[in-house]
């Protein structure tokens, strides 16, 4: 009888302290954010959207190396779409911004005589090229610090863009939508 009781008291005791401690070690993880950037190309015309670097920041302090201008790229199919998945632990919620689908850090990064990393932060511009016939141009009035808040209007205008971020138990998942319409399209000046 005296065994069963104190084996009672363990198990209660075992039962109200287990869910305190692994609430506790719950709080102190880390938590996980996850982004889906999407863009939708809902137009009949095959679109390239490319963004122009030419400040870089260097790797090696001990080389002055002059970095070349860069073009990142990103080529949609006629009605088709480009999705661009990521994650960042303890990051929060993340802001809708286009530039994600452009600046990936792994194509970001340029070896250069095996000793010199240069990486392209900024974007001075970002043109979208409808089949070679027609292009809208968006240029960054600040590109010094990293602020392309042109491009963010730009998607931010006449519903062409959409999407956000569902927070549960420290866990942040967003979704953002870029959408490529006809009325771009009509838009854009013919190229010359």
């Amino acid at each position: 009888m005296k065994k069963n009781l104190k084996r009672n008291i363990h198990t209660i005791i075992a039962a109200i302290i287990c869910p305190i401690f692994s609430s506790c070690l719950w709080i102190l993880s880390e938590k996980e954010s996850y982004v889906d950037d999407v863009v939708e190309n809902k137009t009949d015309q095959h679109v390239l959207i490319l963004g122009h670097s030419s400040k870089a920041v260097s790797y090696s302090k001990s080389l002055a190396i002059p970095a070349i201008p860069h073009i990142d790229s990103l080529s949609i199919e006629p009605n088709g779409q480009h999705c661009l998945d990521g994650y960042g632990r303890g990051d929060g919620c993340f802001e809708m911004r286009f530039e994600r689908l452009l600046n990936d850090d792994y194509r970001r990064q340029y070896k250069y005589n095996d000793t010199v990393f240069f990486y392209y932060p900024y974007f001075d511009s970002v043109e979208i090229i409808f089949d070679n016939l027609r292009r809208i141009v968006i240029v960054n009035s600040d590109s010094l610090y990293g602020e392309f808040k042109e491009l963010d209007e730009f998607w931010n205008a006449n519903g062409r863009c959409d999407g956000g971020c569902n927070k549960k138990k420290g866990i942040c998942k967003c979704t953002f939508n870029y959408f490529i319409t006809d009325e771009m399209y009509n838009q854009a000046e013919p190229i010359q």
